[in-house]
């Protein structure tokens, strides 16, 4: 992804790791995703969607369950100011969304997270080239998808993040980077 609000794990820990848990959850009462991949460091910000079958850069994230290393993306699920749909979050490969994911297996406009009016959250395919997964399967396209903190979720066939609470994320990020200095 590529955001001026997203940081590493190692980053997002040096700027909380003094708060207790309370603290970080009343500080930031949405949700995340945290990367299970390192972006490559290349140009990728192209109009054409690739098909998962010729993309060949890339193992796919498919077999065992990858895990957040030091490097992994931190991304708030926030509402960016001026970006259409008003209650949804958008994901997409272009800067007109909410979070943008760099890679050319994910869709322009990709899907998008919304709530519920009883504060369930959930995520919809926009009938995305390469599909999305949640926890394993294959989500239909244009049907709302209910979330759980600690979903696995691929946005194409290889960008990977793990859809956790601010609770959640402040547990992996310690159990993770606890001795991890400061920089």
């Amino acid at each position: 992804m590529s955001n001026e609000s997203h940081a590493s794990a190692v980053e997002t820990w040096g700027k909380i790791r003094n708060l207790d848990i309370e603290a970080f959850k009343s500080r930031t009462p949405h949700f995340f995703l945290l990367g299970l991949f390192v972006p490559q460091d290349q140009q990728r910000q192209k109009f054409a969607t690739l098909s998962g079958d010729t993309a060949g850069a890339s193992t796919p994230v498919s077999k065992g369950l990858p895990q957040p290393v030091p490097s992994s993306e931190v991304v708030p699920l926030q509402k960016r100011e001026g970006v259409s749909l008003a209650d949804k979050i958008t994901v997409g490969r272009t800067q007109n969304n909410d979070c943008v994911i760099t890679d050319l297996l994910v869709s322009k406009l990709h899907g998008y997270f919304s709530v519920s009016g009883q504060g369930q959250i959930s995520f919809t395919d926009s009938g995305s080239s390469n599909g999305t997964r949640i926890g394993g399967k294959t989500a239909p396209p244009f049907e709302s998808i209910p979330l759980h903190s600690r979903t696995h979720m691929t946005f194409g066939t290889r960008a990977a993040y793990l859809f956790v609470s601010a609770e959640d994320l402040y547990k992996i990020l310690q159990d993770m980077l606890k001795s991890e200095p400061v920089s």
